[in-house]
């Protein structure tokens, strides 16, 4: 087994709006990931053995869940030259120069080494204790209580009395803009297609949220249904006296989709073929022609 790294996982790695978009079993295969990329953030782009490293006991398919986080999720990168990117590994992890790891991609290279992170904090600790010796500290003025010096104890350093205000203090950052979903037409397309089913059988119209599009996406990306077959099961349901007042939800409907078409499969068996039918209507006819006529009906 290769060599890992003991690697940080971050608060914000369970509410990131890219991951969201990912099943939790492709959100663990990227905290794998981490574990087993260099600091540059490459890992080989080997299904077997990751799955091999990170799913030894477990029933998934790597393939497709490296496909849904660099489809879906956009959180990985593969260039096609058997290589996984990770592009913001750097950014989820604090990386010790002193320690760090490469791999055998071409070009990956050790950083040089960075300058001190910040210089102008290491001048002011330098000469601090040069400060104190030369210019000794004024006494704290009593009845101060929150130590700036102006003896009036609000802790804003101004002498007034007055509390700090909010608008004086320094403002908090600005939130990153999220960024929207791709656009699926065909997710789009099965929504509106079981909406409209659901009203034409005479209830109202359901609302088409995010939980409706997730649950399509997934029939068709994880669950690996066609738009087609999604299509068909939508309609047996509605036209069946049972099904169609049980599945109004998209939701429902990728839940109860295996049964949906046993039943479906079922109903398709006991209906006799056409070839049947005919020979039945065949067999009623030689039987009526073979049956003795009234007399009165032989004039």
């Amino acid at each position: 087994m290769a060599l890992g790294k003991v690697r940080a996982l971050h608060p914000d790695f369970f509410s990131d709006d890219d991951l969201a978009e990912a099943s939790i079993p492709a959100r663990m295969l990227f905290a794998g990931l981490w574990c087993f990329a260099c600091d540059n953030g490459h890992v080989a782009d080997r299904s077997k053995q990751l799955k091999r490293w990170l799913f030894a006991t477990d029933d998934v398919n790597v393939a497709e869940l490296l496909r849904e986080l660099e489809d879906v999720a956009e959180v990985i990168e593969r260039a096609g030259d058997g290589w996984i990117f990770i592009p913001g590994l750097t950014k989820r992890q604090r990386i010790d120069w002193r320690y760090f790891k490469t791999c055998d991609r071409p070009g990956c290279e050790k950083p040089p080494k960075p300058e001190k992170s910040n210089p102008e904090r290491e001048t002011r600790r330098a000469t601090s204790g040069t400060r104190r010796e030369e210019e000794p500290r004024a006494p704290k003025p009593v009845g101060d209580g929150d130590g700036d010096g102006d003896g009036d104890g609000d802790g804003d350093g101004d002498g007034d009395g007055d509390e700090l205000l909010v608008a004086d203090r320094d403002p908090s950052p600005a939130p990153q803009p999220t960024k929207p979903p791709r656009p699926r037409p065909d997710v789009d397309r099965l929504c509106n297609h079981l909406a409209d089913r659901i009203h034409a059988n005479g209830s109202k119209r359901p609302a088409i949220t995010k939980a409706w599009r997730d649950s399509a996406r997934l029939l068709l990306d994880r669950d690996g249904r066609t738009e087609d077959e999604a299509r068909r099961a939508i309609d047996w349901c509605q036209d069946d006296e049972f099904w169609r007042s049980n599945v109004l939800s998209m939701p429902t409907l990728r839940k109860q989709y295996d049964r949906l078409r046993l039943a479906a499969t079922r109903a398709t068996s006991h209906q006799p073929s056409r070839i049947q039918q005919n020979l039945a209507v065949v067999s009623q006819l030689a039987a009526e022609e073979a049956a003795p006529h009234p007399i009165g009906e032989l004039t």
